[in-house]
């Protein structure tokens, strides 16, 4: 259905370039086709990045602006689209969106349509005290994580890199020192 679609509205496309240009209905599909060809070989993989305010995240956010010609387009993700810092990424060329890592359709509907997503929990947040009481930075960081695996394997985004901290606890001893080494090493198993 799709094809027949499409060559409907070449055929009416060229049938009115050519009246138009009093060149030949052929010459003006050719023409029409090029342009579509070049339209879609122009597209961009979307990279959707979270974190995109902040040192790691905004880093790769400004690595693809800089690079005008890549293959890449970037969707920054931030709590607040209205931050001083999501503005100037807008104004530099980046689409921003506002997403948090503690509600799932929110990530889903950010990372919608990416080809790739540059993910980044955030264990050192700043957070009230009672927040550190009803749940541990370890248990929202690893539930941030898994929200965020959701929304990317339910979006079908075909690449993902996950920026944390390594697990050193092999290195050195094997208590929790670094608490988000703990996190890191569930989500590897």
């Amino acid at each position: 259905v799709a094809e027949r679609l499409v060559a409907r509205v070449l055929t009416r496309l060229g049938e009115g370039a050519a009246r138009a240009t009093g060149g030949s209905e052929a010459d003006a599909m050719r023409h029409w086709i090029e342009w579509i060809h070049d339209s879609l070989a122009r597209e961009k993989k979307l990279i959707a990045v979270v974190g995109a305010t902040g040192y790691r995240g905004g880093g790769l956010v400004r690595a693809i602006l800089s690079n005008s010609e890549g293959e890449f387009a970037v969707r920054a993700l931030t709590r607040s689209a209205q931050s001083g810092r999501a503005q100037e990424l807008a104004r530099s060329g980046a689409e921003v969106v506002e997403a948090d890592l503690d509600d799932e359709s929110s990530m889903r509907d950010a990372v919608e349509g990416a080809y790739g997503a540059y993910l980044v929990t955030n264990y050192w947040a700043e957070r009230a005290p009672d927040q550190d009481h009803r749940r541990t930075r370890a248990d929202m960081e690893l539930a941030q994580a898994e929200i965020a695996a959701k929304a990317v394997r339910g979006a079908g985004v075909e690449h993902v890199i996950w920026s944390t901290l390594a697990d050193t606890r092999g290195h050195f001893s094997d208590d929790d020192r670094v608490p988000s080494d703990a996190v890191s090493a569930h989500i590897a198993e």
